[in-house]
């Protein structure tokens, strides 16, 4: 009896999929060990800023500094940026996630972008808020990115005033990328 879950009624009848095991068109990717090595990981990096904060000038754009790896798989860090490899599986969709956390300001807008090769591929907007830090969150998903492509992200403020910081910890102000497959 089919497992409704699996159920497609366009698919041709598997014992995979009577078992409700596999799907006949979708296979998760196999799990190889290579002698005493692990097994193989998907690509994946975390990073923030360990500076307690960082001074954004007013309506001025400016890149997140992120000096502290949290962890990287593969190596994909390289000058405050995660970039995507040029050797081995890269194709497939890869999620990037950036989070920022602004100090309590009452006026202007608060911006956050995510940007592949200094171009902006993401963005997000927020109003200022004098009560209390201000969080920003903003994810894109990129399918099949090129080789080498750089990825960072850049925040701009427009207080009127003069600076206004960004929280930054580990908790509070970050950037991470997986590669999903």
């Amino acid at each position: 009896m089919s497992n409704p879950l699996n159920y497609d009624p366009y698919a041709r009848p598997s014992s995979e999929q009577e078992f409700g095991t596999k799907h006949p068109r979708r296979f998760e990717p196999s799990i190889k060990t290579i002698e005493a090595t692990q097994p193989q990981q998907r690509m994946r990096a975390r990073v923030h800023q360990a500076a307690a904060t960082q001074s954004i000038a007013n309506n001025a754009a400016t890149t997140v500094v992120f000096d502290t790896v949290d962890f990287d798989t593969s190596g994909i860090l390289t000058s405050n940026k995660f970039k995507i490899p040029v050797t081995g599986k890269i194709t497939g969709t890869w999620l990037f996630h950036a989070h920022v956390t602004w100090a309590a300001a009452t006026a202007g807008l608060r911006e956050i972008d995510i940007l592949a090769d200094a171009a902006i591929i993401a963005t997000g907007r927020d109003v200022g808020s004098a009560t209390d830090e201000q969080s920003q969150d903003l994810t894109i998903l990129v399918n099949d990115p090129i080789a080498g492509t750089l990825f960072s992200v850049q925040v701009k403020q427009t207080s009127g005033g003069g600076a206004l910081n960004l929280n930054t910890s580990a908790t509070k102000t970050y950037f991470e990328t997986i590669h999903l497959w």
